[in-house]
């Protein structure tokens, strides 16, 4: 018995020995081959001849249900492409290390018309995108992948699929510039993809996966008009943890600021932008593959740095027209509901060069923190809250304290919004880098005890009360050596201005803003020349103006009146 038990135990060996070298003999000798010539074949075919494939090496085992393509080519048959349009304009090439599929079952393909596999997974993808390689084709059908595979298969199941150390490089063939496009360092994973002809994922636009992962080294983007570049370092989002997180973002310009100016011919910002970090949570993936609604708990940027350079002796743009948040907001095409949007360890650099002038003034904005709450252009979600709400704190040119708050009605049609704020104790002189510079004057004393308003705006006009505390208030029109003209120039200003508010035994004024919208500007610009309604109404000595108003249009009666006066007037001006 234990002999025949031994014979049994002998030939299954054999058996399997034999099923085993079959396998390999005809996978090593036909199977790849076959599969080579098909896969040739098949991108040949399915191209028209506009692509090629090259496979340097295939081994394919089927006992474990595995196949390895080694040194994998795509690459467009350019004397194809000549002439001839195409879908999206853009043709392609792909470089892939290893193409490797694990755990298929060919019962299964055969017999029930249905993939199964344990991984699918490209290592070191390189794909070169060339834009407008060719003419668009507009009245072609984008190509649906999901589509195509339940045209073949009753069934998709796959329980992994990935690209480890992925790289897209876009170049632009019309322009013959560098890569306007690259992501590098790529791992990209879809757990547990799954299609099914009978499920009611038939109605979706896409697939189910468990879990969608991405990690980027890096992206670098060119922007369109050659005047910035993008780069973001070290990208990671997972569909299941809805999180997305972002380790630093540069946008910064292709020139100096000189240079930058020199080449536009209006007065535009030039901004650089850096934030170390961005981290964003309860992103709603399906919502946004599925209905293209992007819905968010919250968005935090930290570490921001801007700097915004103006040289206003560009002439201001005749066409420019600039939104405010809610009617740009509602402009966006896609539905957006973002929860909470924060910036943490903010600075901000504006430098403005004034028409005549040749050195910027500058402002600084330092320790930002800002939060606003309810980003929506969401009609239903208006409906239900319509106020998107901003709250700001830091300060002013590294000294002042400064909070502000402004309430965005997303209901109103004229952009409607209400805005106050508040600004603590500082000397006025912190002050002077920026106003002499832009308007050739500087304090040489006095301090801003505090500053508080409160106003309403839409569009088109704001109106507001503003209460601007301060003292011992001087203005000097120069920094150089006093003389005696420069005395008069400064006694002439100073008596136009009132140095205190409260002037001693005198009630506190309070200031009426009120200002028009200039449309081609920003609302910033809006903000401050609102704001500099009401300081001006305060600070002005209106009494000594109206004298001096009352003073010239008299002495013109005079002249006006008196023969002879007019006469030397004339001759004088003749002569000059």
């Amino acid at each position: 018995m234990l002999k025949i038990i031994k014979r049994i135990v002998f030939t299954l060996i054999l058996f399997v020995l034999f099923v085993a070298a079959s396998a390999y003999i005809f996978s090593r000798f036909y199977l790849d081959k076959y599969l080579s010539r098909e896969l040739i074949k098949i991108v040949d075919e399915s191209s028209s001849g506009f692509y090629q494939l090259k496979i340097k090496k295939i081994q394919t085992n089927i006992l474990l249900g595995s196949i390895e393509l080694n040194e994998v080519e795509i690459k467009p048959n350019f004397a194809k492409f000549k002439g001839f349009v195409l879908e999206n304009g853009n043709s392609y090439a792909l470089d892939i290390r290893t193409f490797s599929i694990k755990g298929f079952r060919i019962w299964d393909i055969y017999k029930n018309n249905e993939i199964i596999l344990s991984e699918f997974k490209l290592t070191e993808p390189k794909i070169l995108i060339t834009r407008k390689f060719a003419k668009e084709d507009t009245t072609t059908n984008r190509i649906n992948i999901k589509s195509l595979l339940l045209k073949n298969f009753q069934k998709v199941e796959i329980g992994s699929i990935k690209f480890d150390k992925a790289s897209i490089i876009y170049l632009d063939s019309l322009t013959n510039k560098p890569a306007e496009h690259a992501l590098k360092d790529v791992f990209f994973e879809l757990k547990e993809f799954y299609l099914d002809k009978k499920s009611t994922l038939t109605q979706d636009n896409f697939y189910y996966s468990k879990n969608i992962s991405f990690h980027a080294g890096s992206y670098f983007y060119s922007l369109p008009g050659e005047a910035y570049d993008l780069k973001v370092d070290k990208v990671q989002f997972s569909a299941r943890d809805s999180t997305l997180s972002v380790k630093k973002v540069v946008f910064f310009p292709k020139f100096n600021k000189l240079e930058f100016a020199k080449r536009n011919k209006y007065c535009i910002d030039r901004v650089e932008l850096t934030i170390e970090n961005i981290r964003s949570t309860g992103v709603d993936v399906r919502e946004i593959l599925y209905n293209g609604k992007v819905n968010c708990d919250s968005i935090i940027l930290s570490s921001v740095f801007l700097n915004d350079f103006k040289d206003k002796r560009k002439i201001p743009d005749p066409n420019a027209a600039k939104k405010l948040p809610t009617s740009f907001l509602k402009s966006i095409p896609i539905l957006i509901h973002i929860k909470e949007f924060n910036i943490k360890n903010a600075n901000i650099l504006y430098e403005e060069i004034a028409e005549n002038g040749s050195i910027p003034g500058k402002l600084f904005l330092n320790d930002l923190e800002i939060g606003i709450s309810n980003i929506v252009n969401d009609s239903s979600k208006i409906a239900v809250y319509p106020i998107m709400k901003l709250i700001a704190k830091g300060k002013l040119m590294n000294k002042a304290k400064f909070t502000a708050s402004i309430n965005f009605d997303m209901n109103s049609t004229i952009d409607q919004f209400e805005m106050s704020g508040n600004v603590s104790q500082v000397k006025f002189s912190v002050f002077n880098k920026l106003m002499y510079n832009l308007v050739g004057i500087q304090t040489s004393d006095g301090t801003l005890d505090n500053l508080s308003f409160i106003f309403s705006a839409n569009d088109n006009i704001s109106n507001g009360r503003l209460k601007f505390l301060y003292h011992d208030l001087k203005i000097n029109l120069e920094d150089k050596k006093e003389d005696k003209k420069k005395k008069l120039k400064n006694l002439a200003v100073n008596t136009f201005v009132l140095n205190a508010n409260p002037l001693r035994k005198n009630d506190t004024r309070t200031g009426t803003i009120s200002a028009r919208r200039n449309k081609s500007k920003l609302i910033f610009n809006y903000i401050f020349e609102s704001l500099s309604s009401g300081i001006m109404e305060t600070v002005l000595n209106n009494v000594a103006i109206g004298d001096i108003q009352n003073l010239k249009l008299t002495t013109k009666k005079i002249f006006t009146r008196d023969p002879e006066k007019k006469k030397e007037r004339k001759e004088r001006k003749q002569f000059n």
